[in-house]
This record gives structure tokens, C-alpha cells and sequence, in this order.
């Protein structure tokens, strides 16, 4: 159980994180760009997607990993492009409705089929 939490916020933290640092600091000019779109269109997102069905599985043991990996994004994006930019707070939010409507849907789908 504690394996498969440290499994799913390491790749958080991994993804959330680092992601956007590697974006700032390898990929130059209008490459960068589509890197980040990439990045806040598709990646994340899809990450938000699977913690909150993770989640789900457990939901009364794993209900924080949304609200986790939003944090993780939040942090990521502030540390590594302007603290404080207001518009991440959108995506941020975005993603932590994604992980948390992922988790309620799927404990409803496991709550159905028992």
C-alpha cells in the first residue's frame, strides 16, 4: 500500500516538477513553447487523470493525491517560469477538478460493480 503511494507521488512530483524545469532549461526558443503546451494540454492533465482513478481505488485512504499533484503543478510551474502568475491558478484548478472527478466517478464505478 505504501509502496504504490510513494509510486504515485514520486511520478507527480516527477512529471509536475521537474518536467517544467527540464522545459526552461533545455528546450530553447519556440521549442520551448510547444514543449509547454505539450506539457499543460496533455501530459498533466492525463497525470491529473490517473492519480485521481489511483485515487479512487482507495478513496478514503488516497482522497489527498489530487490535491497533491495539484500542489506539485502549482510549485512547478511558479518555481520555474514568474512566482505568483495568477493564470496558473487556473490550470491548476483544472487539473485538480480532472483528478477529483476521476476519483469520485471511479469509486462509483468499483462501488457499482461489487
Amino acid at each position: 500500500m505504501k509502496n504504490m503511494s510513494r509510486k504515485y507521488l514520486l511520478l507527480s512530483a516527477v512529471v509536475m516538477l521537474l518536467f517544467p524545469y527540464l522545459a526552461v532549461t533545455f528546450v530553447q526558443g519556440s521549442g520551448g513553447l510547444v514543449v509547454c503546451l505539450f506539457l499543460f494540454f496533455g501530459v498533466d492533465p492525463f497525470l491529473s487523470l490517473m492519480i485521481g482513478k489511483a485515487s479512487g481505488e482507495n478513496m478514503r485512504d488516497r482522497w489527498y493525491w489530487p490535491l497533491v499533484n495539484a500542489g506539485f503543478f502549482l510549485t512547478g510551474v511558479w518555481l520555474n517560469f514568474e512566482m505568483g502568475e495568477p493564470e496558473f491558478l487556473v490550470y491548476t484548478g483544472i487539473y485538480l477538478v480532472i483528478g477529483c472527478a476521476a476519483m469520485v466517478v471511479w469509486a462509483a464505478i468499483k462501488r457499482r460493480v461489487k
